[in-house]
């Protein structure tokens, strides 16, 4: 079965309309991010109006230096 409703966001037609995983908003195929399967709003929220790679990076970084602090933290617990 084919949605169809008012965009939550432009207030246009959403023919097809979309549903946002997370907020659960209905929308327009202008207003939703088909790759992660969010409303444009939800998407800015947690960072995915950038590029998946770009987000997958920025995940890696913090745990990197996540990582890298619970060692120094480690190492300075057993040396002290």
């Amino acid at each position: 079965m084919r949605l169809k409703g008012i965009c939550s966001i432009c207030g246009g037609i959403a023919d097809p309309a979309y549903s946002c995983s997370m907020c659960g908003a209905i929308v327009c195929s202008k207003c939703f991010n088909s790759k992660t399967g969010l409303c444009k709003r939800c998407a800015a929220k947690v960072g995915g109006d950038r590029s998946s790679n770009e987000t997958i990076k920025g995940i890696d970084e913090t745990v990197r230096s996540a990582t890298e602090t619970i060692k120094q933290n480690m190492l300075g617990w057993r040396n002290g």
